[in-house]
């Protein structure tokens, strides 16, 4: 049986995209921190719709990745 060798090239880049989110990660979570930089007093229904698209495109990333909601077996 002959050994497999990894593909060098494809895990270069599989780190690099892997840190690259992490790097996104801890944006969104400063941001969040930050109440995504809004105002408390000054919030409206734009600021709403803004988080809930947000929320939906996470939601559908973590879905993805973890295989649930829509993409459960």
């Amino acid at each position: 049986m002959k050994s497999r060798t990894p593909n060098t090239q494809a895990t270069d880049a599989y780190v690099e995209l892997v840190i690259s989110i992490q790097e996104k990660l801890a944006i969104l979570q400063g941001a969040a921190n930050d109440h995504f930089g809004a105002d408390p007093d000054r919030i409206d229904w734009a600021n709403v719709g803004d988080l809930t698209l947000t929320l939906n495109q996470l939601t559908d990333i973590a879905d993805r990745i973890t295989g649930q909601g829509e993409y459960a077996n």
